[in-house]
């Protein structure tokens, strides 16, 4: 019966649908008095329930995926093959309520990603531009991984109640301001943020998902900045900072982040104050920072990282992660040959709460204590590690190669249990909790 809803337009069945059903029927080589139920409930069908379905089952980056990989099969096909296969597509483009202009601009890159024409699919993306189509760029990229095409944009403010959609794969010059009650969207491109070229958000709303953000020559040393944002959900964004630039910076709200990569930033990838931050399934990979936290810095707020990857990041204190006054939960994440100068060769951890579950710290180094993790807590402060796994990580200073941990006060508890460490040096197979002062006073960034 979901297939007559799917098939049925306008609260009745096409006759191109019916003949769709007839090859769907037979293929599947269903009851014969199955066509006539499914027709049955098509035309009994109200529009609207046909219309929420159709659009709920396949969204426009969906549609287009979808009927460009039916052109290429068909182009690919002998003659009758092609026929039968323009049938079955003329179906699906009725289905999908598709204009001649959709028609016809996916019929033509279908045959520029064939023939691998790059230059050509541009002048055919640039006319589909024209005709005011709004194709998935990156859904493009995937037939035609050379297709190239950018706008340029010059740097703007949206005021409350103003909105800007950015579809389109562009270079921004300029910097780019969102205010409390104005809305940006950026959605399926590629953002190459050239000269003067950052982003910041200032009460308003931003919607980041499946894009691409890149630091260009002569861009602002932070790519995006958050102001005061009740929630932000970053959902399959690759942040290159290019070895230029950091990627995000957040003062205040909450973010999430969501299947992320953060490549090659400068100055760390995610710093947040006054904030809480919780990232899933996310990678930050060769990041560094000549301060603190190669990856992430924190302080004072709320941190959580769950199935995350750290790899290859280095810094000051903390190579991958450095927290102070914060309240966190690491849980089911890696790091990876991650290096501080100093101390902490994964994290840094200082005044404040938090625990590390079922992690894995491979080959991270410090050039002072703790080549995994270094915390540095004072009264009242907690903390955990259980059930992660250590392996040849180093450190320094005859202290511990894998997990140390100072502080000046009883009050203070640490756990660490059910932990496996092995080849870490330079104490071998254990782990260090040492009683003392603060050699330092922990450093706080400048924002």
């Amino acid at each position: 019966m979901g297939v007559a809803l799917v098939l049925a337009t306008g609260g009745g069945i096409s006759e191109t649908g019916r003949v769709v059903l007839e090859k769907l029927v037979y293929a599947i080589g269903l009851p014969e008095d199955t066509l006539e139920k499914v027709i049955a409930t098509a035309e009994s069908a109200a529009a609207e329930s046909i219309d929420t379905v159709v659009d709920t089952v396949l969204e426009k980056e969906e549609q287009y995926c979808l009927l460009l990989e039916m052109h290429l099969a068909a182009l690919r096909s002998g003659a009758e093959q092609q026929r039968e296969q323009r049938e079955l597509i003329g179906g699906f483009g009725e289905l999908m309520l598709l204009s001649a202009e959709e028609d016809e601009f996916l019929r033509n890159f279908a045959q520029t990603a064939l023939e691998k024409n790059a230059s050509m699919a541009t002048e055919v993306l640039t006319e589909g531009y024209e005709n005011q189509l709004e194709p998935n760029f990156e859904v493009l990229k995937y037939f035609l991984p050379t297709l190239d095409y950018r706008e340029e944009i010059e740097g703007f403010t949206l005021e409350a109640g103003q909105s800007r959609r950015i579809t389109r794969p562009c270079i921004v010059k300029g910097p780019i301001v969102v205010k409390e009650g104005a809305l940006l969207s950026i959605q399926g491109i590629e953002m190459i943020l050239g000269q003067g070229g950052k982003i910041t958000i200032k009460g308003g709303q931003l919607q980041l998902t499946n894009s691409q953000l890149i630091a260009g020559d002569g861009c602002e040393s932070i790519m995006l900045t958050v102001f005061d944002v009740p929630r932000l959900i970053i959902d399959d964004v690759k942040f290159d900072g290019m070895k230029k630039a950091q990627a995000l910076s957040i003062h205040g709200g909450t973010l999430e982040v969501r299947r992320c990569v953060f490549l090659k930033c400068n100055g760390g990838a995610l710093q947040m104050s006054a904030s809480t931050v919780q990232c899933l399934q996310t990678e930050f990979l060769e990041c560094q920072s000549t301060f603190e936290g190669g990856a992430v810095y924190g302080e004072k707020g709320i941190v959580n990282f769950s199935r995350c990857i750290f790899q290859n990041c280095s810094s000051e204190n903390g190579g991958a992660v450095y927290l102070i006054e914060c309240t966190f939960d690491i849980s089911e994440s890696t790091f990876i040959e991650c290096e501080a100068k100093k101390d902490g060769g994964a994290i840094w951890w200082g005044k404040g709460k938090g625990e590390v579950n079922q992690c894995s710290f491979e080959k991270c180094a410090a050039g002072g204590c703790g080549g995994g993790i270094a915390a540095f807590v004072f009264d009242h402060d907690a903390g955990n590690c259980q059930k992660s796994k250590f392996f040849k990580c180093v450190a320094g200073t005859e202290s511990s190669g894998a997990i140390e941990a100072d502080y000046f006060s009883f009050l203070m508890h640490l756990d660490v249990e059910n932990c496996e460490i092995l080849e870490c040096t330079p104490d071998g197979e254990k782990h260090v909790i040492t009683f003392g002062l603060w050699l330092d006073e922990p450093k706080r960034r400048k924002n």
